[in-house]
């Protein structure tokens, strides 16, 4: 995933939908979530964690299974960790996460 692929994808990913264009940018949202499950690395965990806590249950399972999918692609416990050392998670998160998604998942 080349830079500039991976910042279009990053601002379809954090634009707000509008009531009357909700469905162009559900897509558009998971056409980038497949981009980055397809071509991006564990090092773009980071930028996804976030939309974990959408309001939009499908959208948030799909990004669930993307970092599943990126944390497939870890080769060593030194990428693990400079994978997630700038993740901002807080316990509440964890709680969240367990709640909200299986435990494979979770």
């Amino acid at each position: 995933m080349d830079y500039k692929e991976y910042n279009a994808c990053l601002q379809i990913l954090q634009a707000k939908s509008g009531w009357f264009r909700k469905e162009e940018h559900a897509g558009s949202k998971l056409e980038c979530l497949e981009t980055f499950r397809s071509k991006g690395s564990p090092s773009h965990i980071h930028v996804l964690i976030p939309f974990l806590k959408s309001d939009d249950e499908i959208f948030r399972q799909r990004t669930a299974e993307v970092i599943t999918s990126l944390f497939g692609k870890l080769k060593s416990q030194n990428q693990l960790y400079d994978s997630l050392k700038y993740v901002p998670i807080d316990v509440s998160d964890i709680e969240f996460f367990s709640n909200t998604f299986p435990g494979d998942v979770s």
